[in-house]
């Protein structure tokens, strides 16, 4: 078995910057959309998005997802709920109401 540390030592940054950057050209993934492309726009590097980013980051705004300077409208978390409950259990907890 090949240890992760050996592949490591093979793969210059070079060459991980490189595979990134075609990554991003061809599409990204997920994070980058939803959470790189915003980010990028947010520190002001606008000029520097492709132009398939500069049309996602824009629809993104018509859909309200994030306004024209980068920043989340919606918590888009899916815990959001789970942890409202866990709030709200430990506060009947601490009173004594709470089911143990």
């Amino acid at each position: 078995m090949i240890k992760l540390k050996e592949i490591m030592k093979e793969i210059s940054d070079k060459e991980i910057k490189k595979s990134l950057q075609h990554r991003r050209k061809t599409g990204g993934c997920g994070m980058l959309r939803y959470v790189g492309i915003p980010h990028l726009v947010k520190i002001g590097k606008w000029n520097d998005l492709y132009e398939w980013e500069k049309k996602w980051f824009l629809d993104g705004v018509v859909k309200g997802l994030w306004d024209k300077k980068g920043n989340h409208l919606k918590d888009r978390s899916k815990f959001k709920d789970e942890k409202i409950q866990i709030k709200e259990y430990l506060i009947l907890r601490k009173k004594g109401l709470g089911k143990d």
